[in-house]
């Protein structure tokens, strides 16, 4: 575990994951800014009962719920045990087929598709 907020505010590259991803959802963003924002980012993720990540859903079909501060973390899924990794240490040990889903109780959750980063051009962000 890693040093962290406890104001719940975004920090480590965050607040440029979630700025730029707030553009590309409206439109007027770039898809390798938001590539570049999201492997830069600090992400805080529920650490499942065995190594790996807690997907919702199938390959294909489903996400793994990030988080860019513990509070965001804890109004998804309480209280429990954590983890944090750069974005970039995480799209490599991410299976393939999956999505992610950002802040998803916060204000504005967004669904960043994998096509972000498996592919350059893709716009990848729905609010």
């Amino acid at each position: 575990m890693t040093e962290h907020d406890t104001h719940g505010e975004a920090a480590d590259g965050s607040v440029d994951l979630l700025r730029e991803t707030a553009e590309l959802a409206a439109g007027r963003g770039d898809p390798a800014a938001l590539r570049e924002a999201l492997r830069a980012a600090r992400l805080y993720c529920a650490q499942p009962e065995s190594p790996g990540f807690g997907a919702l859903g199938v390959p294909g079909d489903g996400m793994v719920p990030v988080f860019t501060s513990l509070e965001q973390l804890a109004r998804f899924a309480g209280q429990g045990a954590w983890f944090s990794t750069l974005g970039s240490d995480l799209l490599d040990l991410l299976p393939p087929g999956y999505d992610l889903g950002l802040d998803l109780a916060g204000p504005q959750p967004y669904l960043l598709s994998r096509t972000l980063w498996t592919t350059e051009d893709a716009p990848a962000a729905a609010g």
